[in-house]
Parts: structure tokens; C-alpha cells; sequence
């Protein structure tokens, strides 16, 4: 990542408590800003699930959901306005996920 100046991650996995914590944690401390896609995946136990989410987010990882991180893409800059899904930016962008 180093190579391609990448400093932003959006990072998901089957289980939250194994396959997202640590690649997140490892992230957060080599100075990567991170977006947990929490529901995306799950643990086998809600508490291993809620502990994995809480230590995340105590490191300093964003979280979100599919579908928030989906509506994002509506605005990818803080410094563009969302598009109104009645106008036909926010339309193309509601056909775009109904065809995913």
C-alpha cells in the first residue's frame, strides 16, 4: 500500500472478531485511516461480534454499514452535496445498487 500512496482502507471479513479486528488494528497502527464494514460480516457469538466492533472502534476505525458505505458513494467528497435520489445523479445511483 505503501507504493500506491493508499492511506484510506475500507476493510470487511467473514468474522468480525478474527478476520476484520486484527487487519484493522494492524492498519489503524501503521497510520491508515479505516472503515469497518461491520455487517458484513459476523462472529460466531454476538459478544465476540460486539467486542470486535468495540475494540475497533476504540482503535480509531470508523464503522459503517453496507449501506451506508453504498449511500457514500452518492457524495464521495465531504466537499460534493449528496445527491437528491429525486434528481437524476440520485436516481443513477439508486438503479446502481438495486443491480447489485
Amino acid at each position: 500500500m505503501k507504493a500506491t500512496g493508499c492511506t484510506n482502507l475500507i476493510i470487511a471479513g467473514v468474522t468480525n472478531d478474527v478476520c476484520t479486528v486484527f487487519p484493522t488494528l494492524t492498519a489503524l497502527a501503521n497510520g491508515h485511516q479505516v472503515q469497518v464494514v461491520a455487517d458484513a460480516g459476523g462472529s460466531p457469538a454476538k459478544i465476540a461480534d460486539d467486542i470486535a466492533i468495540r475494540r475497533m472502534d476504540k482503535a480509531g476505525a470508523t464503522i459503517t454499514s453496507t449501506n451506508q458505505l453504498r449511500v457514500s458513494n452518492a457524495h464521495p467528497t465531504p466537499h460534493t452535496p449528496p445527491q437528491h435520489f429525486s434528481r437524476p445523479g440520485g436516481r443513477n445511483t439508486v438503479r446502481y445498487f438495486q443491480h447489485r
